[in-house]
């Protein structure tokens, strides 16, 4: 350890690594273990059902060690399916991470280049210092977010009937030289 630094590296002895490229219908993995040189992939069904059959046929596999694993999201129904598995270890990406790390590496953007589960299984493997353990929120947290987006989706409604305006406000002059103004909403609307 170097004397400088302070922290302990308590990496886990990881029994194999996953990078998960999800969809809204099928979810394209692929896993690398150590001490393998041949990289897995497959494909699983976006179900609870299929998920949790393929984390038991992983956890009866490796005899529940822990599993490093990798998805682009950091909210979402994957990443909550996933948490309940003691033995999984998530790393969230953001999905612009993915993407400059793709560009960086595979510039010519052609048809060869690796899915994006090899991407993101690259930056799991090799950069895995740099990438953060997802950790559930608090309840506090959890509650402050919920608060926080129902506010948005209020007001959102609330606005919603303004951003349908389609044409900009008309200018309308009385008879006595009062200026009028009112919205247009594609009706005509006579002034007296």
């Amino acid at each position: 350890m170097d004397a400088g630094n302070t922290e302990c590296s308590t990496e886990p002895d990881w029994a194999a690594f996953i990078a998960i490229d999800w969809a809204d219908q099928k979810h394209d993995w692929a896993m690398d273990v150590p001490g393998q040189g041949k990289r897995e992939r497959g494909q699983l069904p976006h179900t609870p059902e299929a998920i949790d059959t393929w984390v038991m046929q992983l956890r009866e596999r490796f005899a529940d060690r822990p599993i490093a694993v990798t998805l682009e999201q950091s909210r979402g129904a994957l990443l909550f399916t996933l948490s309940k598995y003691a033995n999984l270890v998530l790393y969230p990406l953001h999905p612009g991470t993915v993407s400059c790390f793709r560009q960086a590496m595979y510039p010519s953007g052609s048809k060869s280049d690796p899915l994006d589960a090899d991407v993101q299984i690259e930056l799991l493997v090799k950069h895995r210092d740099r990438l953060q353990v997802w950790k559930p929120d608090t309840e506090e947290t959890r509650l402050l977010q919920f608060l926080v987006e129902d506010r948005r989706r209020r007001v959102g409604s609330k606005n919603r009937p303004f951003k349908s305006v389609y044409r900009p406000p008309e200018i309308v002059f009385s008879s006595d030289s009062q200026m009028v103004l009112f919205f247009g909403f594609g009706a005509d609307v006579a002034v007296p």
